[in-house]
């Protein structure tokens, strides 16, 4: 008897193994990398919102064109800003290479935003246009 249990014993546990695996593969994250090319056509859709996470003084040498809101990452209230934002609305975070807006993107990840891009390379591998104030 034992004989003949042992086997299903294993083949059910190696199903249930493959299904915990797939689902785990299936689970994606809601931040996206995304390259400065494929983000200028995105830049027309004024349902997305462009978050530079710099210093003001980063910012005063320059900023993106099309972007939106600033929230310094360093700032204490950082996350009090984040949260009040649309967690439902598309956002695209980027900062002076690409660190700190891929902590706020992991950040905004955990706390609930369905839609995040992190620009790779942040303002530094940008090839557009640079604002002033």
């Amino acid at each position: 008897m034992k004989n003949r249990i042992l086997p299903w014993l294993l083949i059910s546990l190696a199903m249930l193994s493959l299904a915990a695996c797939t689902a785990t593969s299936q689970a994606q994250s809601v931040v996206s990398p995304i390259q400065a090319n494929e983000l200028k056509p995105m830049l027309q859709d004024s349902s997305i919102t462009v978050i530079d996470v710099r210093t003001p003084e980063e910012i005063s040498e320059g900023y993106m064109e099309g972007a939106d809101l600033f929230l310094n990452y360093n700032d204490a209230n950082f996350e009090q800003q984040l949260a009040a934002l649309n967690k439902s609305k598309t956002y695209v975070v980027y900062c002076r290479s690409g660190g700190r807006s891929s902590s706020a993107a992991a950040m905004m990840e955990k706390t609930g935003f369905t839609k995040v891009y992190n620009l790779q390379g942040g303002i530094s591998g940008w090839d557009g246009k640079i604002l002033r104030k």
